[in-house]
C-alpha cells in the first residue's frame, strides 16, 4: 500500500495521467468472499446516507422537529460521559445573588468594596503575602493549574505572565 501511494502522489504532481485502477478488474472479480464483502459494505453505507440525507432534507425543511431518537441518543451520551441529567434553569427560576454566585464559583466570600478599592502594584511580595485579598480580582485573570503534584497559579497581566507556587516545606 505504501508503494501504491507513493506512486499516485507522484503521478498527481503530473497532472497529466489519471490512475483508473490498481488492481485488474478480473483479479478483484475472481475473489468472491471479497466481492462479496464489498458489495455488501458498499449497499450498507448507501442505504445509511439515503436515510441520513433524508432525515437531514426533513430537519431542513422544519428546524422545529425534534428527531424521535434526540432523547434516547443524549441519555446515553451523558450515561456514556457519565456527565449528570440535571435539567437546565430558566433565568426567571434564579434567585441568586450577583455576589453570592461570584462567591459560589471562585470558593470564597468576596466583598465588592474591597474590589472598588486601588489594587497594590502586582509583586512576588504582595503575592507571597498571606493577605492576598488586597488585590483587586478585576485585575488578574488567573488559572490554577492542579493537575501538577504541588498547585500553581498561572496569572496574566497586562504585558506578561506570573507562574506563582507555594514552596514545599
Amino acid at each position: 500500500m505504501t508503494k501504491i501511494n507513493n506512486e499516485l502522489d507522484r503521478l498527481s504532481e503530473d497532472k497529466t495521467t489519471d490512475v483508473r485502477e490498481v488492481v485488474p478488474e478480473s483479479v478483484i472479480r475472481a475473489d468472491e468472499t471479497f466481492m462479496s464483502y464489498i458489495r455488501e459494505h458498499n449497499e450498507n453505507t448507501a442505504k445509511r446516507q439515503t436515510h441520513y440525507l433524508t432525515k437531514y432534507k426533513i430537519f431542513a425543511q422544519n428546524a422545529g422537529q425534534l428527531d424521535k431518537d434526540q432523547e434516547k441518543l443524549r441519555e446515553e451520551c451523558l450515561r456514556y460521559w457519565k456527565i449528570p441529567d440535571i435539567t437546565k434553569k430558566r433565568p426567571s427560576e434564579m434567585h441568586e445573588s450577583l455576589n453570592s454566585a461570584v462567591s459560589r464559583l471562585i470558593k470564597q466570600v468576596i466583598e465588592f468594596e474591597d474590589m472598588r478599592r486601588q489594587p497594590p502594584p502586582l509583586t512576588h511580595s504582595v503575592l507571597s503575602s498571606d493577605n492576598a485579598s488586597r488585590i483587586r480580582y478585576a485585575e488578574l485573570r488567573m488559572c490554577a493549574l492542579t493537575e501538577k503534584d504541588l498547585p500553581v497559579l498561572l496569572l496574566s497581566v497586562v504585558s506578561k505572565f506570573l507562574l506563582f507556587s507555594k514552596p514545599q516545606m
